[in-house]
């Protein structure tokens, strides 16, 4: 997994994409979404009655990341894995390429793994969400539709950084494909490793 930050990579944080700007949403700190430093983060709190969805996005105008990788944020809700499953109706993931968008998903379609980051310790709420892509994209954009109505009671979120995880494609972009593995019998354990 690649965290997308300015020291590594040519990105740039935005808020809002098309003009579609929350007037009564609040950005705080944006560039720490794309900050090296493990500790910072940016916020969006979205206010009840808002008619724009709130959205904030990481592009890099140099690279472009290969269909068939995960898309995705680093983010904390503050919140336990027991509202989980209504914050991801909450939230919505979308790629673009060369400013055309190429997919967008969101609810049960999001991947989500509990996150442990090294500085902070085991945090509450601290997740990788994101979804494995069909199409080539340059841009990760994160869409907050809905977290007043998802269960986040302060409808705020901070986002650590964007990420690409490319443990779905081999060094050429092409698929890994699937493995099966059948035990049977005994009570013994392997080890299996995969050169990725």
């Amino acid at each position: 997994t690649t965290n997308l930050t300015s020291d590594a990579h040519p990105v740039i944080a935005n808020y809002g994409r098309g003009g579609l700007i929350c007037a009564i949403c609040e950005v705080e700190n944006l560039a720490h979404m794309i900050s090296p430093e493990p500790t910072e983060y940016a916020s969006i709190t979205t206010i009840a009655g808002a008619l724009s969805t709130p959205s904030v996005s990481v592009e890099n105008p140099v690279d472009t990341y290969p269909s068939g990788t995960i898309a995705g944020f680093v983010i904390d809700t503050g919140q336990n894995n027991l509202v989980e499953a209504d914050l991801l109706n909450g939230l919505e993931i979308c790629t673009h390429n060369d400013g055309s968008q190429v997919e967008c998903q969101s609810g049960s379609n999001l991947i989500t793994l509990t996150v442990l980051l090294p500085l902070l310790g085991p945090q509450t709420g601290v997740f990788n969400i994101g979804f494995e892509t069909t199409g080539d994209y340059d841009t990760i954009e994160l869409r907050i539709p809905g977290l007043l109505d998802a269960n986040v009671l302060d409808g705020s979120v901070d986002i650590y950084n964007a990420y690409v995880d490319y443990s779905t494609v081999d060094s050429n972009g092409d698929p890994c494909p699937d493995i099966t593995i059948t035990l049977t019998g005994g009570s013994c354990f392997r080890t299996l490793s995969s050169p990725v």
